[in-house]
């Protein structure tokens, strides 16, 4: 082991990684030392032997709690002191690099790495891949050398990419809205945001999911109740899984009504069709012949309960369980197999909290538990990189087009890592934002504008495009 230039990141990525560590390590500065040239002064010091461990901790807002030893190089388990918390937030960043952990060297124990608490809840091959990372990270090797030389093990690549996705999934702990049981089979959340979709799948939707309701379904700008694409998620993908929701009867009414509304249409396979004369005033659909369209296509591509061209259309029962929130306390049993009939793998208790938020205990048969208060967590915004060339000629109205358009996204709802597709569109200068996304609201808010677009424009044939931002 040696000193070397300058602390090196811990990352669970097997890709290629473009953060830097430092930047995380200034804003865990920020409340302690407000001077912008110390923060950087003691940044480059983490890179050489000249500060105690202690004073690096106390500099960082950490504070020690545990000691791992079993690899080369010591893991300072550590926990960030409360308030605001940078390094929870670099951890959840959607589809981030997960910076577990720093190295550093201190002048009375040497090169050290500080490991995040979330590090003992790890199976202990994920636990002995921070070590070996370590171990590396102290010899000098970039994170490209590191994955390599980790991935000539006897499982290859694959096996590697196996232990950082279920390390991954592990590290949602540290998310306040977030509990997951001893076993990782169920994961429990407190509300659904629009991206939820896209971090289960980057986490790996195997087990369970249950997902409470929160008493206020909007908070500003924010739906904490965006469950279309998990219903889709679920029912499609995984093999018509009823998404398992937690909430009070009310709830249930007005969510019911939407999902129906999203799922079938204007027609409602659990009611009588509905008449023309009744769509036409309520929704505005213009003609019989349009009329006629629409109920061929809800005829025709809606899921039947049996394999029979002639079976009854499955209701919104067949995507949805519901369990209504009653007493103080509510009981949710789990199967352990996800389907109804499968032998019992426990149950998850959900208590209403009177100050807000929701205390949840998953008690496994075995008898293991876990339990957590859950409350609300804010949208994890990733950072946006665009290019100082590409946003120069727009960043500035007097470079503005008077016609062009400019692509924040290109994805879709279940790509685990791009941006949904949203756009500007440019006419004389003022732009024209359309579909609105999380994503590309966050990169006009860093990089280019908050106020360059005039008007928002978004679809209205389909709820899917009706996102938090």
């Amino acid at each position: 082991m040696r000193d070397f230039e300058e602390p090196a990141g811990v990352w669970l990525t097997p890709g290629p990684v473009r953060t830097r560590i430092q930047p995380l390590l200034l804003e865990m500065l920020k409340p302690r030392l407000p001077d912008a040239v110390l923060q950087e002064s003691v940044v480059e010091e983490l890179g050489r032997a000249v500060k105690r461990a202690d004073v690096v901790l106390d500099y960082l807002g950490l504070r020690m709690i545990g000691l791992d030893s079993e690899g080369r190089v010591p893991l300072l388990l550590v926990r960030p002191q409360p308030g605001k918390d940078p390094w929870r937030e670099a951890l959840l960043v959607p589809g981030g690099e997960c910076p577990i952990g720093v190295v550093v060297s201190t002048w009375d124990r040497g090169s050290v790495a500080l490991i995040h608490e979330v590090f003992a809840h790890f199976s202990p091959r994920q636990q002995n891949l921070v070590r070996r990372y370590v171990a590396l990270a102290t010899e000098g090797r970039r994170h490209e050398r590191i994955i390599q030389d980790l991935s000539e093990g006897p499982g290859g690549p694959r096996e590697l990419e196996e232990l950082m996705t279920g390390a991954r999934r592990v590290i949602q702990l540290v998310d306040p809205s977030v509990l997951v049981s001893a076993d990782g089979h169920v994961r429990v959340q407190l509300g659904s945001l629009s991206d939820t979709t896209r971090t289960l799948l980057r986490e790996g939707i195997e087990g369970e999911q249950l997902f409470i309701l929160p008493s206020a379904l909007f908070e500003g700008r924010t739906n904490y109740s965006d469950v279309e694409f998990l219903v889709y998620l679920n029912f499609f993908v995984r093999g018509r899984r009823r998404t398992r929701i937690v909430g009070t009867a009310a709830q249930r009414q007005v969510l019911t009504r939407l999902l129906t509304l999203t799922v079938f249409g204007l027609f409602d396979p659990g009611a009588a069709p509905p008449t023309f004369e009744r769509l036409h005033k309520a929704y505005g659909v213009p003609d019989r012949e349009t009329y006629r369209l629409l109920r061929a296509a809800h005829e025709l591509y809606s899921v039947r309960q049996g394999p029979d061209a002639g079976s009854p259309i499955l209701p919104i029962d067949g995507y949805v369980d519901f369990v209504v929130l009653e007493g103080e306390e509510t009981v949710v049993p789990i199967a352990s197999g996800g389907r109804e009939g499968s032998p019992g793998w426990g149950e998850v208790r959900v208590r209403p909290h009177r100050r807000g938020g929701v205390d949840v205990h998953i008690v496994q048969q075995d008898e293991q538990s876990t339990a957590k208060r859950l409350e609300l967590a804010g949208r994890h915004r990733k950072t946006v990189d665009i290019p100082a060339d590409s946003r120069r000629a727009i960043q500035f109205a007097t470079d503005r087009p008077q016609f062009g358009v400019t692509v924040l996204g290109t994805s879709h709802g279940f790509d685990p890592t791009g941006d949904v597709t949203s756009l500007v569109v440019w006419l004389n200068g003022q732009g024209i934002l359309v579909d609105p996304s999380p994503e590309s609201r966050s990169g006009l808010r860093q990089r280019i504008s908050p106020t360059c677009c005039s008007h928002i424009s978004t679809p209205t044939t389909t709820a899917a495009s009706s996102r938090s931002c």
